[in-house]
């Protein structure tokens, strides 16, 4: 030990630039503007994924809908998928039009590019039935079958992408961004 010092100084000052090196981790991490997570106003923990409502008469699409904003609730929101009657809320989706159209058409009555456009209603309801979100998403997905796509992989990147979108824009509103 050092002379002219004492014990509990030297402790003292090992505390005094423990203290000074957390306080400066927590202003740097506030300032810079750096989030983690999903910013959640409304205390949401779980979310029930009502089963999409298809007005298109396109089964498909409900189904491949349904099963992606499940499978990606927790990715793109922080959300947990829960079940209906104990979730914190509920994510209805109601598919407006299903359309498939032909882009560009060949020799005769083939297609050598087509694309579906999907358009869909959105709505999050807390327990109270407050409505939390409430918005209209759309999204298209080209296909060629000249180069071996089909309609059905050019619905399932539509699905995902309007999944992907109406998460997103779920989390956006919660963070302030709109």
């Amino acid at each position: 030990m050092r002379q002219g010092r004492t014990p509990s100084r030297a402790n003292s000052a090992a505390w005094l630039r423990r203290d000074a090196a957390a306080y400066c981790l927590v202003v740097a991490s506030v300032g810079c503007g750096y989030s983690t997570g999903f910013g959640n106003p409304h205390d949401l923990r779980t979310v029930a994924i009502q089963a999409v409502d298809d007005q298109s008469f396109r089964r498909e699409v409900a189904e491949l809908l349904t099963r992606r904003l499940g499978s990606d609730l927790t990715r793109f929101t922080g959300l947990v998928p829960g079940r209906h009657g104990s979730s914190d809320a509920v994510l209805e989706v109601r598919v407006e039009s299903a359309v498939g159209r032909s882009i560009v058409e060949g020799n005769g009555a083939s297609i050598r590019e087509g694309a579906i456009a999907l358009d869909a209603r959105v709505r999050l309801i807390d327990k109270s039935g407050r409505i939390l979100h409430e918005r209209r998403y759309a999204d298209w997905a080209e296909y060629r079958p000249i180069v071996s796509e089909t309609r059905q992989g050019a619905l399932e990147e539509a699905a995902a992408d309007l999944a992907r979108k109406i998460l997103l824009g779920i989390d956006a509103d919660f963070l302030g961004m709109r």
